[in-house]
């Protein structure tokens, strides 16, 4: 180790002083290092700490933070995006060429026009975006902007444009869509009494001591105003409506609040329906049957339901009768309310 000292005596040097004891020597040049080490880490942190502390990398840290909030933003709005083509924008499309389109081409085009190519655009935008975060923290992110999104800033001004003229053509079609007098009444589970076996039997808690053949199939009604919704839950857990008799109008419908006193109404029309005809006194009083007539239909279809308990069954019965009745004058005072304002519907 290299020193200066002239004078052992008046420097103190212990370099100097133990020159000749190589043990010494060693320890203390040991010493010194873990000396200097510490000072530099020492000096390191303080200077860690100043730039921490500093405007400069308060700034920065905001600006990363307003990044990955924009990155954020972004996947939500290509997500958004995507959901209004596959889950409206498409099924609209398809839906248009049927025979009576609730929403026409036109008006489809108009509601989401170039959603698509909004939707290309913003995921090679956030392939790009995502790209240059996975490198490190961008200091720089206006190439990115500038050379992908600007020179498709027309897209943009036809969708804006577009904007007011879409607004008002979806409420027109929302109001083609949406039945606004309709309310939601009730839901329950009811059990059908089929003559067919089901190809697959799903059961409720509140029935498995009851059922007991292959006829009777698990329903979970949904009652309106002015339909009765039969559907199905699959083993997947989704809803599955039934067919031919999934949605009944209440304006075709009427209500049997006894079937084993039913009348000879139902009888001409018991070999066409799709229900069992049997006088069973094992239901204890808690069914009922629904007869569809429609003029589309040859012969009535009768629809034999079972509610859990008696409770249950008045409650059904006195919300389905208060429907079909609601439906059925709304039908027959339907036309006298397009020629005048006057008249309320009861």
């Amino acid at each position: 180790m290299v020193h200066t000292c002239m004078n052992v005596e008046e420097s103190g040097c212990l370099f100097c002083l133990y020159e000749d004891d190589e043990q010494k020597l060693a320890k203390l040049r040991k010493i010194q290092s873990f000396i200097h080490g510490w000072l530099r880490r020492r000096k390191w942190k303080q200077v860690v700490e100043q730039y921490i502390k500093s405007p400069f990398s308060e700034g920065l840290r905001k600006r990363y933070t307003c990044v990955l909030e924009f990155l954020e933003g972004e996947k939500q709005y290509v997500q958004q995006i995507a959901v209004l083509i596959t889950c409206f924008s498409r099924p609209l499309k398809m839906a248009a060429s049927s025979k009576k389109p609730s929403c026409t081409l036109d008006d489809v085009n108009s509601i989401c026009l170039n959603s698509e190519a909004l939707l290309l655009l913003h995921q090679i935008f956030l392939e790009g975006l995502t790209a240059r975060l996975e490198s490190s923290p961008p200091l720089v992110l206006g190439d990115l902007l500038l050379t992908m999104l600007l020179p498709k800033l027309n897209i943009y001004q036809e969708y804006v444009r577009n904007h007011h003229y879409s607004l008002q053509v979806l409420t027109e079609c929302c109001d083609i869509l949406l039945d606004v007098e309709q309310t939601f009444v009730r839901k329950g589970d009811l059990i059908q009494i089929l003559i067919e076996k089901p190809k697959e039997r799903v059961t409720f808690k509140k029935f498995e001591s009851f059922r007991r053949s292959d006829k009777d199939v698990a329903r979970e009604c949904f009652l309106f105003s002015y339909h009765l919704i039969v559907t199905t839950r699959g083993s997947d857990g989704k809803l599955h409506l039934e067919p031919n008799v999934g949605k009944i109008p209440m304006s075709e419908a009427s209500l049997i609040e006894e079937p084993n006193e039913e009348s000879t109404l139902e009888r001409p029309c018991e070999s066409a329906s799709s229900v069992t005809t049997e006088q069973d006194t094992s239901y204890q009083g808690r069914d009922f049957k629904v007869v569809l007539s429609s003029k589309n239909l040859v012969t009535p279809v009768v629809i034999h339901f079972v509610a859990p308990t008696l409770s249950d069954k008045a409650a059904w019965i006195s919300d389905l009768a208060n429907c079909m009745n609601n439906a059925q004058f709304r039908e027959i005072f339907k036309p006298l309310m397009a020629n005048t304002s006057s008249i309320n519907l009861p």
